[in-house]
């Protein structure tokens, strides 16, 4: 009978095995360590810093950082959305980034931020505390926008002041005035003496982020062109066709009247008078003037003075039912020096006197 064999544990095999599993895991744990220190190691280096910072960098970003500049900008004239909204399309083209050697240190960095070949911004990164394996982490610590080359010019308009201007769309009030009372050359005789008569405004804005588009429209609410070439005056001419007609026809009459009187006789001079004053005011100076007038004709002899032609220029309603009108008239006058002809311009000031017109005053100039 075979003797049998006596079992022998196999250390040898059992501690090969459990050192080859200790040193896996050592190594594995050695590993990821190395592995975790060469990541920290090259998130370490300086340049790293701005490639993050890029990565993460959106446009609400650049909206907080402008807020303030778009909080000094006039919000009648433009809005928050419409600055993000320029702002949308000044980076729509990407952002680059520039090292700024001149500003930059060892231990900080300046980044420039270029939006094609504007400049929006600045960037700087500075290493953090070192960690456990002595590694320190450069990162954003500060930031800051600048959007002022969106910023436009102001404007500046003069009209008349019943017109209305609205910039990008916003009428603008009062406020917006710097000049006013600015006198027509027209009417520059008339000022002191009648009330409530057109005048010139001027509107000025400040500059704001992009173009300003100014409008211009007439108390009719027609758009209004004014600009370096714009006769202003003309805006004076607001009769209807059926007021100027009436202003022609009853200007014309008082000048053939005036002349009939001036050129009169002295057997008729009164009469022809009392028609003349039929035309004005009752108890205008005028009329006084026509009187003294008489009185000086009849040292007028050895002269005969007939009218040739009468044009009407302009009509221009001053206020309700005041009209202010231009006319010229040519007259030919014999002397025994002999025969002359003048041309006279004269501003009437008419008034309506229910379903006609009187005249006021007469200038000549």
């Amino acid at each position: 009978m075979a003797k049998k064999k006596k079992f022998r544990f196999p250390w040898l095999l059992a501690f090969m095995v459990i050192y080859a599993v200790a040193a896996l895991v050592g190594i594995k744990y050695g590993l990821q360590w190395l592995w975790g220190y060469m990541e920290d190691f090259e998130a370490s280096q300086p340049e790293h810093a701005i490639t993050r910072y890029m990565e993460q960098l959106s446009n609400d970003a650049f909206y907080k950082g402008a807020a303030d500049q778009i909080a000094q900008l006039d919000s009648n004239l433009i809005t928050q959305e419409e600055c993000h909204a320029l702002i949308d399309q000044a980076v729509a083209e990407g952002i680059t980034y520039a090292k700024n050697n001149k500003e930059s240190t060892s231990e900080r960095h300046v980044y420039m931020l270029l939006s094609g070949k504007h400049t929006i911004g600045k960037v700087v990164t500075q290493p953090g505390e070192p960690d456990e394996n002595g590694l320190r982490i450069w990162n954003a610590t500060e930031e800051s926008f600048d959007f002022s080359f969106l910023m436009g010019t102001g404007t500046s308009i003069t009209v008349p002041n019943s017109f209305t201007v609205s910039a990008n769309g916003t009428a603008l009030d009062e406020s917006y005035i710097v000049k006013t009372d600015i006198p027509f050359e027209t009417l520059k005789d008339y000022y002191g003496i009648f009330e409530n008569l057109p005048y010139m405004v001027t509107y000025q804005t400040p500059a704001i982020w992009g173009n300003q588009a100014l409008l211009v429209t007439d108390p009719a609410g027609q758009i209004v062109t004014i600009n370096e070439n714009t006769d202003m005056e003309s805006f004076l001419l607001t009769c209807t066709e059926e007021e100027v007609q009436q202003a022609e026809k009853f200007g014309k009459d008082f000048i053939k009247q005036y002349m009939m009187f001036i050129s009169a006789p002295d057997a008729t001079r009164k009469q022809e008078y009392k028609t003349l004053i039929d035309f004005i005011v009752d108890g205008a100076p005028l009329e006084d003037r026509m009187f003294e007038a008489m009185d000086g004709l009849q040292w007028v002899t050895n002269q005969k003075t007939r009218l040739l032609d009468v044009q009407f220029g302009n009509c221009i309603r001053l206020s309700e039912g005041r009209y202010l009108c231009d006319l010229s008239y040519t007259t030919e006058t014999t002397k025994y020096t002999g025969v002359t002809t003048e041309v006279t311009n004269t501003k009437i000031i008419l008034v309506q006197d229910g379903n006609k017109l009187l005249i006021e005053s007469m200038q000549n100039y």
